[in-house]
């Protein structure tokens, strides 16, 4: 039996409005939810390769925004060192990210070597700082300010947040964003 022209556009229609008016929405993928920053490369200053913020999917990242100069951020990171030995922190990826554009990967791997810190160090590209910028605000490139925000393990990104923290409160706003 052979079906009109017309009915079968009618049945088509109607298979494709019902597949399209599902309840449920579709499941967002990994990439989909990215913000645009964290696409944008940095400098590993460990690998000298370039790296995103991407590349830590699934785990939750601690970005701390800082430049060589910046005492206020040696003693943050003094407390970082103190609260990263916890051991709920075990996992978490710190990154001290020099936003300082007169900074290159030679100062920041002498300060590493200075000060020995335990977690990864890198250099924002412009492209990334700027990103950054649009994203938090200028505040994030004030580092005497201690600006840090973390990216939780799904992905979600907290708000700037900036002033010293003793290594308690680190921890413990680490966690609550995780």
């Amino acid at each position: 039996m052979k079906i009109p022209r017309f009915a079968s556009l009618l049945l088509l229609g109607v298979f494709l409005m019902s597949a399209c008016s599902s309840s449920a929405a579709p499941t967002p993928t990994p990439a989909a939810t990215l913000e645009a920053f964290m696409s944008l490369p940095f400098t590993d200053i460990a690998t000298n390769k370039q790296v995103t913020l991407a590349d830590f999917a699934g785990k939750t990242v601690v970005v701390e925004a800082m430049a060589a100069w910046c005492t206020n951020c040696l003693a943050q990171q003094g407390q970082a060192r103190i609260a990263l030995q916890k051991p709920e922190l075990s996992s978490i990826v710190y990154l001290s990210l020099d936003v300082d554009p007169s900074e290159d990967v030679a100062k920041l791997v002498q300060y590493e070597k200075d000060h020995s810190f335990p977690w990864r160090f890198g250099v924002s590209s412009k492209a990334l700082t700027q990103a950054l910028a649009a994203r938090f605000g200028s505040q994030i490139t004030y580092v005497s300010g201690i600006p840090i925000f973390i990216i939780g393990a799904g992905g979600k990104v907290s708000t700037l947040y900036s002033g010293g923290h003793p290594a308690d409160d680190l921890a413990k706003l680490i966690l609550s964003n995780a």
